[in-house]
């Protein structure tokens, strides 16, 4: 026991020393980018060219031909997309009978009651100081610094959501907290996107139900399916 928990905590220290290295380079490369970024320098223009040959389109294979004719690849993009967005007939299938958990009538009014100022404070605390700014420029941690000055005209921002339904990475971030709260309250089964679950925890599951399987020498079937996106395909 002794020796497991030396090797966790070596393991924890290197984590944070791997951390800090990699926070000290993205630091670097963000400083670089804010003295060169708008200058006309072989630096930025190494970074455009770089760009756009990752995210140039040469062609598309289509029904197992290359095709690089600009005309072809739209009418097949729009194909593709007129395909998944179609609405198709009812496939007869009836969820009538099956219960379902549901969250209470207090639960739905918290979901759609104004944000007091605390809420929206402990939102910017919660946020990683140096996340990718939104379109005004200001990240988190500027947010934190000028708090006590900048509170009421945020609380302002975020109040005018109720009224005109304005987009902000603070109200999606305040929307996300108040979800989290009733997410239990309801059946969900999937592991990714949900606070305290992970994506690989399906994985785990099926990894143990296979070596428990094999342990016991019991026969199983093993039925694995692919599945669209949800928001792939909703009519």
């Amino acid at each position: 026991m002794e020796q497991l928990r030396l090797k966790n905590t070596l393991l924890e220290d290197l984590w944070k020393v791997v951390k800090l290295n990699d926070s000290l380079l993205f630091q670097k490369l963000r400083d670089r980018c804010i003295k060169e970024g708008e200058s006309n320098t072989k630096y930025i223009h190494n970074i455009v060219n770089w760009r756009r040959r990752v995210n140039a389109l040469r062609g598309l294979l289509i029904e197992g031909n290359w095709e690089e004719d600009p005309f072809q690849i739209k009418n097949e993009v729009k194909t593709y997309f007129d395909d998944i967005f179609i609405s198709r007939p009812d496939s007869g299938l009836s969820l009538d009978g099956v219960p379902f958990h549901m969250i209470s009538r207090v639960e739905k009014a918290s979901l759609v009651a104004n944000f007091d100022l605390e809420e929206i404070r402990a939102m910017v605390w919660d946020c990683e100081g140096d996340s990718i700014p939104g379109p005004d420029g200001f990240n988190f941690w500027f947010l934190k610094v000028v708090w006590h000055d900048m509170k009421m005209d945020i609380k302002k921002v975020v109040d005018d959501f109720h009224r005109n339904g304005c987009m902000y990475k603070i109200v999606a971030k305040l929307l996300a907290n108040r979800l989290r709260g009733v997410m239990d309250h309801i059946d969900i089964n999937q592991s990714a996107f949900i606070g305290g679950r992970q994506m690989m925890d399906s994985v785990l599951v099926a990894n143990e139900v296979i070596d428990e399987e094999k342990t016991r020498k019991r026969t199983c079937l093993i039925f694995k399916v692919d599945f669209e996106k949800a928001n792939d395909s909703v009519n």
